[in-house]
Protein backbone atom coordinates (compact mmCIF):
# COMPACT_ATOMS: atom_id res chain seq x y z
CA UNK A 1 0.00 0.00 0.00
CA UNK A 2 3.16 2.27 0.56
CA UNK A 3 3.94 2.29 -3.08
CA UNK A 4 0.45 3.29 -3.77
CA UNK A 5 0.49 7.07 -5.37
CA UNK A 6 -1.55 9.55 -3.58
CA UNK A 7 -3.51 12.08 -4.88
CA UNK A 8 -2.83 15.54 -4.57
CA UNK A 9 -3.86 17.95 -2.47
CA UNK A 10 -6.25 19.96 -4.98
CA UNK A 11 -7.49 16.21 -6.01
CA UNK A 12 -8.24 15.31 -1.98
CA UNK A 13 -10.31 18.31 -1.50
CA UNK A 14 -12.34 18.15 -4.55
CA UNK A 15 -15.70 17.79 -2.50
CA UNK A 16 -14.50 20.95 -0.75
CA UNK A 17 -14.16 23.18 -3.97
CA UNK A 18 -17.21 22.23 -5.43
CA UNK A 19 -19.22 23.02 -1.87
CA UNK A 20 -17.36 26.29 -2.19
CA UNK A 21 -18.20 26.73 -5.50
CA UNK A 22 -21.89 26.41 -4.79
CA UNK A 23 -21.95 28.41 -1.75
CA UNK A 24 -20.39 31.42 -3.83
CA UNK A 25 -22.77 31.19 -7.04
CA UNK A 26 -25.62 30.48 -4.14
CA UNK A 27 -24.61 34.31 -2.63
CA UNK A 28 -23.65 35.61 -5.80
CA UNK A 29 -27.63 35.29 -7.06
CA UNK A 30 -28.47 36.59 -3.40
CA UNK A 31 -26.28 39.37 -3.15
CA UNK A 32 -26.31 40.68 -6.32
CA UNK A 33 -30.26 41.34 -8.01
CA UNK A 34 -30.50 40.85 -11.73
CA UNK A 35 -27.33 38.51 -11.77
CA UNK A 36 -29.52 35.53 -12.43
CA UNK A 37 -30.98 37.50 -15.47
CA UNK A 38 -28.27 38.62 -16.73
CA UNK A 39 -26.20 35.20 -16.87
CA UNK A 40 -29.86 33.69 -18.71
CA UNK A 41 -29.40 36.31 -21.33
CA UNK A 42 -25.70 35.93 -22.24
CA UNK A 43 -26.06 32.63 -24.84
CA UNK A 44 -26.26 31.74 -27.44
CA UNK A 45 -28.53 29.69 -30.66
CA UNK A 46 -29.80 28.83 -27.06
CA UNK A 47 -26.57 27.88 -25.62
CA UNK A 48 -25.95 29.44 -22.27
CA UNK A 49 -22.02 30.96 -22.67
CA UNK A 50 -21.14 31.07 -19.12
CA UNK A 51 -22.44 27.36 -18.54
CA UNK A 52 -19.97 26.59 -22.03
CA UNK A 53 -17.34 28.04 -20.05
CA UNK A 54 -17.97 26.47 -16.96
CA UNK A 55 -18.33 22.90 -18.26
CA UNK A 56 -14.80 23.66 -20.61
CA UNK A 57 -13.04 24.38 -17.11
CA UNK A 58 -14.50 21.81 -15.55
CA UNK A 59 -13.38 19.34 -18.09
CA UNK A 60 -10.41 20.36 -19.03
CA UNK A 61 -7.91 18.96 -16.14
CA UNK A 62 -9.14 15.24 -17.02
CA UNK A 63 -8.32 16.14 -20.77
CA UNK A 64 -4.66 17.67 -19.48
CA UNK A 65 -3.82 14.00 -18.27
CA UNK A 66 -4.29 12.49 -21.53
CA UNK A 67 -0.72 11.02 -22.75
CA UNK A 68 -0.85 12.93 -25.98
CA UNK A 69 2.40 11.52 -27.02
CA UNK A 70 0.95 8.00 -27.22
CA UNK A 71 -1.61 9.36 -30.02
CA UNK A 72 0.57 9.22 -33.16
CA UNK A 73 1.11 5.26 -32.03
CA UNK A 74 -2.63 5.27 -31.20
CA UNK A 75 -3.36 6.74 -34.55
CA UNK A 76 -1.60 3.57 -36.79
CA UNK A 77 -3.51 1.31 -35.89
CA UNK A 78 -6.49 2.02 -38.29
CA UNK A 79 -8.58 -0.69 -37.12
CA UNK A 80 -8.77 0.89 -33.78
CA UNK A 81 -9.45 4.50 -34.78
CA UNK A 82 -11.88 2.97 -37.71
CA UNK A 83 -14.33 1.38 -35.07
CA UNK A 84 -13.55 3.90 -32.86
CA UNK A 85 -14.89 6.81 -35.07
CA UNK A 86 -17.49 4.59 -36.65
CA UNK A 87 -19.19 3.87 -33.17
CA UNK A 88 -18.78 7.55 -31.83
CA UNK A 89 -20.19 9.35 -34.54
CA UNK A 90 -22.37 7.34 -37.14
CA UNK A 91 -23.24 4.61 -35.25
CA UNK A 92 -23.88 6.29 -32.09
CA UNK A 93 -26.09 9.19 -33.20
CA UNK A 94 -28.06 6.96 -35.08
CA UNK A 95 -28.63 4.73 -32.29
CA UNK A 96 -29.37 7.45 -29.71
CA UNK A 97 -31.88 8.88 -32.26
CA UNK A 98 -34.10 5.35 -32.54
CA UNK A 99 -34.00 5.24 -29.38
CA UNK A 100 -35.02 8.24 -28.24
CA UNK A 101 -37.71 8.29 -30.53
CA UNK A 102 -38.96 4.86 -29.49
CA UNK A 103 -38.87 5.77 -25.55
CA UNK A 104 -39.95 9.15 -25.60
CA UNK A 105 -42.04 9.74 -28.48
CA UNK A 106 -44.18 12.28 -26.98
CA UNK A 107 -41.58 14.42 -25.50
CA UNK A 108 -39.59 16.02 -27.82
CA UNK A 109 -37.75 18.40 -25.24
CA UNK A 110 -36.82 15.22 -24.08
CA UNK A 111 -35.39 13.80 -26.85
CA UNK A 112 -33.57 16.40 -27.55
CA UNK A 113 -31.13 16.33 -24.46
CA UNK A 114 -31.40 12.47 -24.66
CA UNK A 115 -29.34 12.55 -27.87
CA UNK A 116 -26.06 14.77 -26.97
CA UNK A 117 -25.81 13.21 -23.49
CA UNK A 118 -25.64 10.08 -24.44
CA UNK A 119 -23.21 10.68 -27.50
CA UNK A 120 -21.14 11.69 -25.19
CA UNK A 121 -21.16 8.99 -23.08
CA UNK A 122 -20.68 6.70 -26.00
CA UNK A 123 -17.46 9.18 -27.05
CA UNK A 124 -16.24 8.76 -23.49
CA UNK A 125 -16.51 4.84 -23.92
CA UNK A 126 -14.57 5.09 -26.80
CA UNK A 127 -11.69 6.65 -25.18
CA UNK A 128 -11.49 3.64 -23.10
CA UNK A 129 -11.45 1.06 -25.72
CA UNK A 130 -8.48 2.93 -27.00
CA UNK A 131 -6.69 3.19 -23.67
CA UNK A 132 -7.95 -0.67 -22.92
CA UNK A 133 -6.30 -1.54 -26.20
CA UNK A 134 -3.40 -0.01 -24.71
CA UNK A 135 -3.23 -1.91 -21.79
CA UNK A 136 -3.15 -5.16 -24.20
CA UNK A 137 0.07 -3.86 -25.11
CA UNK A 138 1.24 -4.26 -21.50
CA UNK A 139 0.90 -0.54 -20.37
CA UNK A 140 -1.63 -1.27 -17.85
CA UNK A 141 -4.68 0.08 -16.35
CA UNK A 142 -4.78 1.64 -13.05
CA UNK A 143 -6.89 -0.41 -11.01
CA UNK A 144 -7.31 3.18 -9.13
CA UNK A 145 -11.05 4.69 -9.04
CA UNK A 146 -9.91 8.04 -8.64
CA UNK A 147 -7.76 7.63 -12.65
CA UNK A 148 -11.23 6.97 -14.14
CA UNK A 149 -9.75 4.21 -16.12
CA UNK A 150 -6.66 6.11 -17.61
CA UNK A 151 -3.29 4.27 -17.62
CA UNK A 152 -1.59 3.53 -14.84
CA UNK A 153 1.74 5.42 -13.90
CA UNK A 154 4.76 3.98 -14.59
CA UNK A 155 6.38 2.49 -11.36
Amino acid sequence: MADKERLTLFDRLTTLWILLAMALGVGLGALVPGLSGWLDSISWSGISIPLAIGLIWMMYPPLARVQYRELPRLAKNRRLMGVSLFQNWVLGPFLMFALAWIFLPDLPEYRVGLIPATIEELTANGHEAMVETRAGEGAGISDDPTTHGRPAPPR
